[in-house]
């Protein structure tokens, strides 16, 4: 997210081609936001202030000012230090807000954007530079700069615990995790850094009566913040183009602080009290001092994001080695401190005893013997009995996630990416590229933590956007440098428009594509264009419509939504008042454009479609806007902004398959289209007008294309409207395939290997969009009347 921000904020100040793609490979069901700010009780709290965690570079009011705007709830000071902590939630949201406020500015300035749901499991370069990326749905892409931005993924389950009965593997969302327990039960945490203080404290909010234990190995909890300070680093700038051993980065440190008139002693004892003072009385200490008159600890708090990523890079290996074997850990609890407000609960919970820490735990495993629970082991022998696990460690930031290892072996197989012996990949300062041999590679460039081992301090809002700001300006000089000018086109016919609607993009064959195949992805070309080659089948498509007005798109997308209502007319798929289609709208991608209530599908014209927002009013039209039809299409909408276009409907052929509780099975071409790409929803709650059940099937649907509802129709999703409505044709059709062959005999549906191939045929958005308008062409000839405007 920090990523689409940088690019954009860069793109409207540079000058760059037009015409670029950018896709984003997400396969998370909780787009933007990550892990721990996930939709959650307002309990959860950031451990920075608001101040801290704006997402623009050089914008620190950016958050405040999303907060004050629109009916949020406001975010109270805290008492004790005069700033604001707001929600994790909350934050999640001004995440979101943000990636799409990006992707729609990256948008209107001619790039292509597009958010595909699926994961990437392996790169390998290509003999004429960028590489091709293969999905975990089999989709394989060509683009000429990647980066890496995995994240830490979920945490460790350092004892082995998964699966068992009464453990929590990751406590987030902790009000669906946590507030079903039984209130009295013992409950035992794993860990003492922020995970756990944030489950600490969602247990005690939802009535939790139980003792709760923190279970730690060195039983640290995070520093309390101290009232925040401004200043600027004078000592810690030393020159780190040439080595540094720790003794000079300690005589710089100890030079910072007598300039502001402290002593690194104060710094010595506090790293020293880690170990040796009890867990609770260093907590009431911190606690008391958050207007202590002495700067140190802020001064360190403040210096290890700032120059500890230039100072890491410089020490020599053994230095490092030592760092993180004596002091991570003490660092980390300094640099990453809890709110005062949280704090203050802790302790409280901790003098009621109703919370208790313990550390020195050396092994923890289940009761056995058809016992439910756990037991913990300590150091000195002690056990300890409970009746629920919470798993509240963090995932370490200098180990490569499970599901990003597939992804990282193919780079280090092919011979572009190698392991830093610190954690992660070996990155150039400052651009982040891939490093292999002291030689820098411009396709492939990681953000996050995965650049740990150059870096260090890789988390954190301000680290992340700091290194997403270098990120962006390196990429755009990368671009801007290799681009094409107008004056000299490639030889080759180009392919590609400078703009149109976003989609996933492509498929790419398992070779070297032809030369043109660089312009579909590359989009280097100045001048408009007439054709996208179909990479999945060669076959030469027209290209997608480009737009000089918003004006402009929104009627084509008007037209586009009433032709289809009229195709769906035509091939029988109204029942009733059932059935609606939605394009969103150009301009305001939270509102969309929808067939109004109680007109058929033979008989709508574009000046009967509505516009209505994310609160189900209709903003333009002079009809009613069906219930059932807000409900699906808005959630979907919101869940999915990847999904342009959304098609439901009660056909005879959904309804049937659906009764019997099954999916499509690979039995030709058209229906391998949905091969691993559709899901079924088997909760029948009766129609759908409310808006948590619209939530629910929006959340089912998740990245798929096409959702069967049991007992209710059908459906389909797309990039475009086009590709929306040619899924709902093609889902219905084999359907209808799969009841007749079924009926008939027993049919022999392709093996997983010949359903990939034809999925990566007939499932190509290219194609879907392509089909449609054929059916445009035949409308229009048959029943021109659709397209009237008043």
């Amino acid at each position: 997210m920090c990523l689409l921000e940088a690019l954009a904020f860069a793109r409207a100040r540079a000058r760059t081609p037009a015409a670029v793609r950018l896709t984003v490979f997400e396969p998370s069901p909780h787009l933007w936001r990550g892990r721990p700010y996930r939709p959650d009780t307002d309990v959860l709290r950031l451990n920075s202030g608001t101040g801290d965690m704006s997402v623009r570079h050089g914008d620190p009011g950016h958050f405040d000012r999303w907060l004050e705007s629109g009916d949020r709830t406001a975010v109270p000071l805290d008492p004790y230090i005069g700033i604001r902590f707001a929600p994790r939630a909350v934050y999640g949201s001004y995440l979101e807000d943000s990636a799409r406020a990006s992707l729609r500015d990256l948008t209107a300035r001619g790039w292509r954007t597009a958010v595909v749901r699926e994961r990437v499991v392996s790169a390998a370069p290509t003999t004429r530079g960028g590489a091709f990326l293969r999905t975990d749905r089999g989709r394989r892409v060509r683009a000429d700069h990647v980066v890496l931005c995995v994240g830490r993924g979920a945490p460790e389950d350092s004892y082995g615990l998964q699966g068992t009965p009464g453990f929590v593997a990751d406590p987030y969302p902790v009000s669906e995790t946590l507030a079903a327990f039984d209130p009295d039960d013992e409950i035992g945490i794993v860990g003492s850094g922020l995970t756990a203080v944030d489950t600490v404290l969602a247990l005690a909010a939802f009535g939790h009566r139980g003792r709760i234990t923190l279970l730690s190995r060195q039983g640290v909890l995070p520093a309390v913040r101290q009232r925040p300070l401004t200043s600027s680093l004078r000592h810690l700038t030393v020159d780190t183009r040439q080595p540094l051993g720790l003794d000079t980065v300690v005589d710089a440190l100890s030079k910072e602080l007598a300039h502001a008139g402290e002593d690194l002693t104060t710094v010595t004892a506090e790293i020293a009290a880690l170990s040796q003072e009890d867990p609770t009385a260093r907590l009431r200490r911190q606690l008391a001092e958050v207007d202590s008159g002495s700067r140190a600890l802020r001064i360190v708090q403040s210096a290890v994001p700032d120059a500890g990523p230039a100072l890491w890079s410089a020490l020599p290996d053994g230095h490092k080695a030592d760092l993180l074997h004596r002091h991570h850990r003490s660092l980390h609890a300094l640099c990453c401190p809890m709110a005062p407000a949280g704090a203050a609960a802790l302790l409280w919970l901790l003098d009621s005893g109703r919370l208790r820490i313990v550390k020195g735990v050396r092994h923890i495993m289940p009761k056995g013997r058809g016992d439910d629970g756990f037991v913990a082991v300590t150091d000195s022998r002690r056990r300890l009995r409970f009746d629920r696990l919470v798993n509240a460690v963090n995932s370490p930031a200098h180990k490569i996630p499970p599901a990003a290892a597939p992804l990282i072996d193919s780079l280090v197989t092919a011979g572009v990416a190698v392991r830093d012996p610190f954690g992660g990949l070996s990155v150039e300062r400052p651009t982040s590229r891939l490093v292999v041999e002291e030689e820098a590679d411009p396709r492939f460039q990681v953000l996050g933590d995965l650049a740990f081992g150059t870096f260090f301090f890789t988390f954190g809002i301000p680290a992340m956007v700091n290194r997403a700001r270098e990120i962006a300006t390196s990429l755009l000089d990368h671009i801007n440098a290799t681009a094409v000018p107008p004056h000299d086109p490639p030889h080759d016919p180009p392919h590609d428009p400078p703009h149109d609607p976003p989609h996933d993009p492509p498929h790419d064959p398992p070779h070297d594509p032809p030369h043109y195949g660089d312009h579909v992805i590359n989009q280097r070309t100045a001048a408009p264009t007439a054709f996208l080659a179909d990479t999945a089948t060669g076959l030469p498509l027209p290209a997608a419509r480009t737009f000089d007005s918003v004006a402009g798109e929104r009627r084509h997308r008007k037209q586009r939504l009433a032709v289809a209502l009229r195709v769906f007319g035509k091939y029988g798929f109204g029942e009733g008042i059932s059935g609606h289609l939605s394009v969103r709208d150009p301009e305001r991608p939270d509102h969309f454009w929808v067939n109004p209530f109680g007109v058929s599908f033979n008989r709508v014209k574009v000046r009967d479609l509505i516009l209505v927002d994310s609160e189900g009013r209709v903003v333009d039209g002079t009809r009613h806007v069906n219930p059932s039809a807000f409900v699906i299409h808005s959630k979907i909408h919101e869940l999915r902004p990847d999904a342009t276009a959304i098609a439901h409907a009660h056909t005879v052929h959904s309804r049937a398959l659906g009764s019997l509780g099954r999916l499509l099975d690979p039995l030709d071409q058209e229906s391998a289209a949905f091969y691993q790409d559709q899901v079924l929803y088997d909760d029948y709650q009766g129609p759908s007008v409310k808006l948590d059940l619209g939530e629910e099937i929006a959340k089912t649907l998740a990245g798929n294309k096409a959702l069967l509802l049991k007992y209710h129709g059908l459906i389909t999703v797309g990039g475009s409207l086009e590709e929306a409505v040619h899924w709902f044709l093609t889902y219905d059709s084999a359907a209808q395939v799969q009841l007749l062959a079924h009926a008939a005999g027993t049919p022999q549906p392709l093996t997983d290997e010949q359903a990939r191939s034809a999925r990566s045929g007939f499932g190509d958005t290219e194609l879907a969009r392509f089909s449609f308008e054929l059916l445009w062409d035949e409308t229009i000839h048959e029943q021109p009347d659709v397209l009237e405007e008043h």
